[in-house]
């Protein structure tokens, strides 16, 4: 049977346009989780720690506490970058992976360090966060705090 002879109905269902689970429409368990994540993540960002909590604790059957969002930031990376000290700590008390990588090859240690966030560095460092990771540049939480002139953070570090 050639290519053109094949009947419709009998042509394969692979490729662009087939019935895969890519063109099904999200359930209603996988709306809820992405609805769930996206208030975890808005709530860090807008620092509502009541939102967060809240988030957490009515969703945690269903968060995946280290999902990516843009950039591969997790939410450890955005509590980390943003300095929330018992936002990042609560994540960590809930198993979030403190040497996930972004986009960037940045640790969540390494976005608290590129920002100037003391007390995140301390608490990373005191949970045990990789210092010798290196960024997609090359460059360790170290040679980050050195670059900004960050003296507290690089003591720390060493």
């Amino acid at each position: 049977m050639t290519r053109a002879s094949v009947i419709p109905s009998q042509a394969p269902t692979m490729g662009f346009g087939s019935s895969t689970w890519a063109n099904e429409p999200p359930s209603d368990a996988e709306r809820a989780k992405v609805k769930a994540e996206r208030s975890l993540m808005r709530a860090i960002l807008n620092n509502d720690v009541t939102e967060f909590n809240k988030t957490l604790s009515s969703h945690s059957e269903i968060i995946d506490i280290n999902f990516e969002s843009s950039g591969k930031m997790t939410p450890l990376h955005t509590a980390m970058a943003h300095g929330r000290v018992d936002m990042a700590s609560s994540l960590i008390q809930r198993k979030a992976n403190l040497n996930a990588i972004n986009s960037i090859g940045y640790s969540p240690l390494m976005a608290a360090v590129n920002n100037g966030h003391e007390q995140c560095v301390q608490i990373a460092l005191k949970e045990g966060a990789n210092k010798s990771a290196k960024s997609i540049r090359g460059e360790t939480a170290l040679d980050l705090a050195g670059s900004k002139n960050f003296t507290n953070i690089v003591n720390m570090l060493k």
